[in-house]
């Protein structure tokens, strides 16, 4: 992962966490401030065991994963950072003040790609919902990544391989069974023959 230092979009995101924190009656403790701030450092996603590791590594600042946990939550409800749902797995991002992207998840390694599409945007931004008036939305695409088509692609092609192989072999063995077979019957026939002439 990127790591990116951008210090005014750390500073107006650690006044707004702040505002948050007192209108909601929460504790300001460095703990939280320091996950907040790793977070903003990150560029991509992240799940809760790689944030683990970060902070420990990386910020030297040691905090269980239930605060991690609990801070999340706590950012997640003041709109600083944004959770997906990638198949089976949970990852998050930041989103203050981040553009709009979509995500390409391969469904055979994971591998969640980030792609920009601005007609595709624009069609789902001009969408007209009854009754709802849309602030934002998450487009993930489900698929092969073009590593996981190719590995697709050579598999097939080694069972092919595989599966004409096996099927010549089999013409094979079966022509020289009838081969043999024939030599069968014709060594019967002529002995038949030998027994019927004496």
């Amino acid at each position: 992962m990127v790591k990116t230092n951008n210090t005014d979009v750390r500073e107006k995101v650690k006044q707004l966490f702040t505002e948050y924190l007192t209108k909601r009656k929460h504790r300001k403790t460095p703990e939280r401030y320091a996950i907040l701030d790793m977070i903003y450092s990150i560029d991509g996603h992240f799940n809760i065991e790689s944030l683990y590791t970060m902070m420990e590594e990386t910020a030297k600042f040691r905090v269980s994963r239930a605060t991690l946990y609990n801070t999340l939550i706590l950012l997640l409800d003041a709109h600083l950072v944004v959770k997906h749902q990638f198949g089976t797995t949970s990852q998050y991002e930041k989103c203050f003040n981040q553009e709009t992207h979509h995500h390409m998840i391969c469904t055979q390694c994971g591998k969640v790609t980030e792609f920009n599409n601005e007609q595709l945007q624009a069609d789902i931004e001009g969408a007209k919902l009854p009754r709802f008036r849309q602030t934002h939305y998450s487009l993930y695409v489900y698929g092969l990544c073009s590593k996981c088509q190719w590995k697709q692609t050579m598999k097939l092609n080694s069972f092919k391989r595989k599966s004409i192989a096996e099927a010549k072999s089999k013409v094979v063995t079966k022509s020289k069974a009838d081969a043999k077979g024939k030599k069968t019957i014709m060594k019967k026939k002529q002995e038949i023959n030998k027994n019927i002439k004496k």
